[in-house]
């Protein structure tokens, strides 16, 4: 059974707005999101994506949605983004819109016609066999189709029509900055898990990682801070509670200022420090943020069941 045009374009748009690198895209371009991050976007304009959907469809229609997300990467990489990725949509007036570059990249041949002038014409058989290719055949047409196509249609919105675009290349170094960044979030997260790893924890905080991680930070009977809360913040901390500059090395406490713990079990868990009235108070909310920059809660308490 044929699909309609409609279904098979909004169909396409979703596979399209997928984000290889975060939070996927609205589904809809007219979303506040959308229309926020699209410069010159407001009253008496149409958002229009450069990569037409409709032009890219068959590439997307029948793949599976891991192979959707790597045709996107290859896109990208190419200096194309599709979807409604805001750096795929230009702000063009409204009368230069559906009646302009559109009317412009159908006469071009890049964007053809809806599904009943497709069957008549023979395009839809044509297309067909792009819907019905393999994934590789799909990306070994891709350099063609932009050349020959996106390249030109850019050029008439460019050009003729005097819209500021991106070129190729600054999206495809866009790609590569996801990409850096991508890799990055990558190498700290496990020199992160190396350092929790170091004192016996995982990435998995669980009521045993709390119970060593408050074991790290007590203050001993001894008057001593444990030695194994290490690192800048944890010197940080001895020289809140001693009172003298510490570096990697343990403090004695001074006056009447241990460290309390008010746990619930399921309960959320706040980690403070008692003052005595004078000028503790201070020294109290100092250590509090010590505590939560070891801890990374940046002063928001967490809830563990």
């Amino acid at each position: 059974m044929d699909v309609n045009a409609d279904v098979r374009r909004d169909n396409a748009l979703i596979a399209m707005s997928a984000n290889p690198f975060g939070k996927n895209y609205p589904n809809s371009h007219k979303s506040p999101i959308v229309k926020r991050a699209v410069p010159g976007s407001g009253p008496g304009t149409q958002l229009h994506h450069r990569a037409i959907v409709t032009a890219y469809e068959p590439f997307f229609t029948g793949l599976t949605a891991n192979e959707q997300l790597a045709l996107i990467e290859e896109l990208h990489s190419m200096g194309v983004t599709v979807g409604n990725n805001p750096e795929n949509i230009t702000a063009v007036r409204a009368n230069e819109h559906q009646g302009g570059i559109h009317s412009r990249s159908k006469n071009y041949g890049f964007e053809i016609k809806a599904d009943d002038l497709r069957a008549k014409e023979g395009a839809n058989a044509f297309l067909d066999k792009i819907r019905n290719s393999s994934y590789d055949e799909r990306v070994a047409m891709l350099p063609d189709f932009i050349e020959y196509g996106q390249n030109e249609v850019d050029r008439i919105l460019r050009d003729e029509m005097g819209y500021s675009i991106p070129s190729r290349q600054q999206q495809m170094d866009s790609y590569q900055a996801a990409v850096d960044n991508e890799h990055q979030n990558i190498v700290d997260q496990y020199y992160k898990n190396e350092k929790l790893k170091a004192m016996g924890m995982t990435d998995k905080f669980n009521q045993k990682n709390l119970d060593k991680l408050l074991s790290a930070v007590r203050v001993l009977e001894s008057g001593e801070v444990d030695p194994s809360f290490k690192g800048k913040a944890g010197d940080k901390v001895k020289t809140m509670l001693s009172g003298e500059t510490v570096s990697d090395s343990q403090g004695a406490v001074v006056g009447q200022k241990p460290v309390v713990f008010n746990i619930d079990k399921g309960s959320k868990v706040f980690v403070h420090t008692n003052g005595n009235g004078n000028s503790d108070g201070k020294k109290q909310a100092e250590v509090q943020r010590a505590f939560n920059e070891a801890n990374g809660t940046n002063g928001r308490p967490r809830r563990r069941g």
